[in-house]
């Protein structure tokens, strides 16, 4: 949903880079123009958008101030029923930069949890040093992976980080030059 907060119309685009690939001027992208106090909903907004399963979606300004945004994801798991989420959303000064840490939590049980990484980098090459531990902080494996400016990508933790990843441990990102924002999915 977006959300014009204000007396004055405001416009913008929602760009959607397919997971797996560089960003570029081809990615599907939605228009939106709201009148003062207008809110606007997506159903499913990717299928609006003709975009793959899974993308980054950011979202540009061309007038006005910035839309209110909220993002939810649904799953319909049929006879099961549906299960849904809220997507935060992030700033690109939030973004992990050159020298900055962050440190993802692997599942207790990886027999019975999976887990994902996104990594979405913007206007530089990015490189990271991906440092997976156990449980007792032991380093199993390190890593340097380069990222072309403007990528973004969801993948199965252990496709990340070269090898199976353990239980009750975690994943350190350590990035060297460029910026991105990195997320686990369980």
């Amino acid at each position: 949903s977006l959300s014009n907060a204000g007396g004055s119309r405001i416009a913008g685009r929602l760009i959607f880079h397919p997971a797996g690939q560089v960003g570029s001027s081809t990615d599907p992208a939605l228009l939106y123009n709201l009148d003062p106090f207008e809110t606007i909903a997506y159903s499913d907004v990717l299928q609006s958008a003709l975009a793959s399963n899974i993308a980054s979606v950011d979202v540009v300004t061309t007038s006005g101030p910035s839309a209110a945004l909220r993002v939810e994801m649904t799953s319909n798991g049929g006879c099961g029923g549906a299960a849904s989420f809220l997507i935060p959303v992030l700033q690109t000064s939030t973004a992990l930069g050159a020298g900055d840490t962050g440190i993802l939590f692997t599942p207790a049980d990886t027999t019975t949890s999976r887990m994902n990484i996104g990594i979405r980098t913007f206007d530089t090459p990015t490189h990271i040093i991906v440092r997976t531990r156990g449980a007792d902080g032991t380093q199993i494996r390190g890593i340097s992976i380069n990222y072309p400016a403007g990528w973004f990508s969801q993948q199965a933790a252990s496709d990340v980080v070269s090898g199976d990843i353990p239980d009750g441990g975690s994943i350190r990102f350590d990035v060297i030059a460029g910026s991105a924002i990195i997320y686990g999915a369980t």
